[in-house]
C-alpha cells in the first residue's frame, strides 16, 4: 500500500513515501463524476504553482542544510533532524507564571468541550506572529523570547542553515491532552484503525525552517513526545513532490480529504501527513518506526527540529503536555 526508495545507503536516497490509495480502505470507494474531478484539479493546480514558487525561491537556503558541524548540538541536528537542549528551571517557571491566565482560560475552553468535538486550534492561543496581527499575550510574549534567545537555539538554526539569518516566527501556547479527534479520528469512517505510525508528516509551509517545543510540564512517551525520524531532514528534496504534498495538506484538506484526494490523478495523490495511512508490518513502517526517536524531558526541555524532516508529536495518552511551539525562519525575505 506504500513505498519507500530504500537504494543506496545515503540519506538522499530516501523519499518520503508514496501511498497506493487505491487500495487503502479509506479512499478505495471513493467515486467522482468528471465535473467532480475537473473541479477539483482547477482549485488544486494554482495552490501547486504557489507553493511550487515558494519553495523554488528558497532553493538555495535549502541547499545550504550542514551535514556535520564543529558544534556538536548543530552537528546533532545536522545529523540527526533534531536536537534536544535543556534550558534553567527558572526560564521554565518565568513561563509557566507569565501563561497564568492564559493557560488556566485555555483549560476552560478545552475542558469545557466534548472531547469529540475538540479541535486543533481550540487547543492554542497564538501569542505571537510576525506575519499577521496579534495582541493580547505581550508579557508572555517578552518571556518567551527572552527564552529562546537565551538558548542559542537562533544560533543554531543560523548555523545549521550555512550561515543563514534566523529569526523568531510563530509563538503558540498549547495544552495536549488525552483523545484528542485530530489525533485519534483521522478518517471520516471512525472505524478504520489508525496504525502506529500515525501523526508522522513534514511541514507544509513552503519556506525552510526550525520548530522547537519548549516543555513547560514533566513529558514522558505517554505526554505526546514529539518524535523525529532520524536523516529524514536529509531525505531527497524534489521541489515538485514536496509542493505538491504541501499544497494538498495546507490548502485541501478542511473537508471531505478522501474524495478530494481522490478526484485527483494519481501523480498528483500525495501528501504532507502521511503517516496515518501506512500499514503496519510493512517494510516503511519499520524503517520509520525504527529510525524514530522521542524526546522526552529526560533528553531536555527544548526540542529544536527540522520542519521538513518527517515528525510528530502531541498525541497524548494520558495526562497532558503543556508546551510553547515556535518556529524559527530563516533569509531575509518576510515568510508567508
Amino acid at each position: 500500500m506504500s513505498s519507500l526508495n530504500m537504494n543506496g545507503v545515503g540519506a538522499a536516497e530516501y523519499c518520503l513515501p508514496k501511498i497506493d490509495y487505491s487500495r487503502h480502505p479509506a479512499y478505495c470507494d471513493q467515486r467522482h463524476s468528471n465535473e467532480d474531478r475537473v473541479s477539483i484539479l482547477e482549485e488544486f493546480r494554482p495552490i501547486v504553482a504557489n507553493k511550487r514558487k515558494i519553495i523554488q525561491s528558497c532553493a538555495e537556503i535549502y541547499s545550504r542544510r550542514v551535514v556535520s558541524h564543529s558544534d556538536t548540538k548543530v552537528d546533532r541536528l545536522a545529523r540527526d533532524g533534531a536536537v534536544a537542549l535543556t534550558i534553567e528551571k527558572s526560564h521554565i517557571s518565568a513561563i509557566r507564571d507569565a501563561a497564568k491566565a492564559a493557560e488556566a482560560s485555555l483549560r476552560t475552553q478545552i475542558f469545557g468541550k466534548r472531547r469529540l468535538r475538540l479541535k486543533f486550534r481550540e487547543t492554542q492561543y497564538l501569542v505571537h506572529s510576525d506575519t499577521e496581527p496579534c495582541s493580547g499575550f505581550e508579557t508572555l510574549e517578552a518571556v518567551v523570547r527572552r527564552v529562546i534567545l537565551s538558548s542559542g537555539a537562533l544560533d543554531i538554526a543560523s548555523a545549521y542553515f550555512g550561515g543563514q539569518p534566523a529569526r523568531i516566527g510563530r509563538v503558540m501556547f498549547r495544552i495536549n491532552v488525552p483523545q484528542q479527534p485530530f489525533c485519534t479520528r483521522m478518517f471520516s469512517d471512525p472505524a478504520i484503525p489508525h496504525p502506529k505510525t500515525t501523526g508522522m508528516h513534514i511541514d507544509c509551509n513552503g519556506r525552510p525552517m526550525l520548530n522547537g517545543n519548549i516543555y513547560l510540564s514533566e513529558v514522558g512517551l505517554e505526554n505526546g513526545p514529539t518524535g523525529n525520524v532520524k536523516g529524514s531532514n536529509h531525505w531527497q528534496f524534489d521541489i515538485e513532490d514536496r509542493a505538491i504534498r504541501k499544497s494538498f495538506d495546507d490548502r485541501m484538506v478542511r473537508e471531505s480529504t478522501e474524495r478530494k484526494l481522490m478526484a485527483l490523478p494519481e501523480e498528483l495523490r500525495r501528501r504532507a501527513n502521511f503517516g496515518h495511512e501506512i500499514e503496519d508490518g510493512t517494510v516503511l513502517s519499520d524503517l520509520l518506526l525504527s529510525a524514530e526517536r522521542r524526546y522526552t524531558s529526560e533528553d531536555g526541555n527544548l526540542v529544536l527540529f527540522d520542519a521538513d524532516a518527517v515528525h510528530r508529536g502531541g498525541d497524548v495518552l494520558s495526562g497532558e503536555r503543556v508546551a510553547v511551539l515556535f518556529c524559527i525562519r530563516m533569509g531575509n525575505e518576510a515568510h508567508s
